[in-house]
């Protein structure tokens, strides 16, 4: 009577050890593409909050027509403010020059650009519709004559971190529900090994919640476990990553992605487990 009640422990514990660690590792992958998922959106926002727009002022405008534009700019609720920058026609061409290694004024061409004020806009106002928005809104300011970027590149460079971050999201679902699937198939072998346990409670008048009481339990400990084990995990592999780039700190909000990393782990263990017991008590009726 003995053995088969340390028998019965043995595999219990055996049971939890697996489903831990196997839940951990899920985890730890998971966590992995859910980070590089908010990489991905803070690199894209830093990215794109970092590309040039151009607004070209009306070649007729004085000096302070020239200012005013640029106050409007400045104080606008689209532009990053700190961004804004003043580049007079005989600086533009100077640059001009520079990339073509031409001297216009030796070749005898009049300086073709006209003064343009250099800005970034904010991350949240980055969609081409809002930046088309923000066109049509400047340039109804005549001191303002046109507003221009690189659409491509902008709808290119969303495109192709959006790909990516779907990406990532599909082999998230995968590993949960391949962790759903596993955690709930352990708890029905473990209910299977204490089918007589079971069977015999069930003769006695225990109600349901006394039966399945100690599998959720164990479940939402193991589920626990398995979050802090894949905590470690990404703060490891984010600490090799960081150490081989030479990088302090990463772009995303990590506190978030460890929360939701500690949270997940027990819910789904807990619900997994839940549905396999409700799956398996119903069957004995």
């Amino acid at each position: 009577m003995m053995s088969n009640k340390s028998d019965r422990a043995v595999k219990k514990n055996s049971g939890l050890l697996r489903t831990t660690i196997l839940g951990s590792l899920i985890l730890l992958v998971t966590g992995i593409f859910l980070w590089l998922m908010f990489e991905t959106r803070c690199l894209l926002s830093n990215t794109k909050e970092n590309i040039d727009l151009f607004a070209e002022l009306a070649i007729e405008n004085s000096e302070n027509e020239n200012q005013a534009a640029i106050e409007i700019l400045m104080e606008h609720p689209f532009v990053v403010s700190n961004s804004v920058r003043y580049l007079p026609k005989e600086e533009a061409i100077k640059e001009f020059e520079e990339e073509l290694g031409e001297d216009f004024v030796k070749l005898g061409i009049d300086n073709p650009l006209p003064n343009v004020v250099v800005f970034n806009l904010k991350s949240e106002y980055l969609s081409i519709d809002s930046i088309n928005i923000f066109k049509d809104g400047l340039l109804t300011d005549s001191k303002i004559e046109a507003v221009l970027f690189q659409e491509n590149m902008w709808v290119n460079l969303g495109a192709n971190f959006r790909s990516l971050n779907l990406i990532a999201l599909g082999f998230c679902i995968l590993f949960l529900a391949v962790a759903f699937f596993t955690i709930g198939n352990t708890t029905r072998i473990m209910m299977y090994n204490d089918r007589f346990l079971i069977r015999n409670m069930e003769l006695v008048g225990a109600k349901r919640n006394f039966i399945q009481k100690p599998y959720l339990i164990r479940a939402f400990i193991s589920g626990l476990m398995s979050s802090g084990l894949a905590i470690l995990g990404i703060l490891a592999v984010q600490g090799i990553i960081s150490n081989q780039l030479d990088q302090a700190q990463f772009c995303s909000n990590n506190n978030l992605l460890l929360l939701i990393v500690f949270f997940v782990g027990p819910f789904i263990s807990f619900v997994s487990s839940y549905s396999a017991v409700q799956k398996y008590l119903n069957a004995e009726v």
